[in-house]
């Protein structure tokens, strides 16, 4: 059955309850599919988003706030945009190209 499960875990990948979670949830962690490059604070990752089904993951973005919007506030937000599996994810132009006629 398809699931999207995400929140706010105050738990990083390392601890044994996430471990345990990893190995026997059978989901799978959306930023780890489709990892962020130019995310903030790595090491403090505690909110998470898994899925399974027929899903793939078009983009993960993790970004810390801005100090002067969420002062008191240390999470970074999550975007996960998770389309279907035979989703055509090529930017229109080409899929404009390609199109009959």
């Amino acid at each position: 059955e398809p699931i999207i499960f995400g929140g706010d875990f105050n738990a990083v990948a390392t601890t044994a309850e996430m471990v345990t979670f990893f190995a026997t949830s059978g989901l799978k962690d959306a930023l780890s599919e489709k990892p962020d490059n130019q995310e903030c604070d790595p090491g403090h990752l505690i909110d998470h988003v898994f899925y399974r089904g027929p899903y793939k993951v078009f983009s993960a973005i993790r970004r810390c706030p801005w100090p002067s919007e969420v002062a008191d506030d240390i999470h970074a937000w999550l975007s996960i945009v998770l389309v279907g599996e035979d989703d055509d994810t090529r930017p229109l132009s080409e899929r404009l190209r390609d199109m009959p006629g």
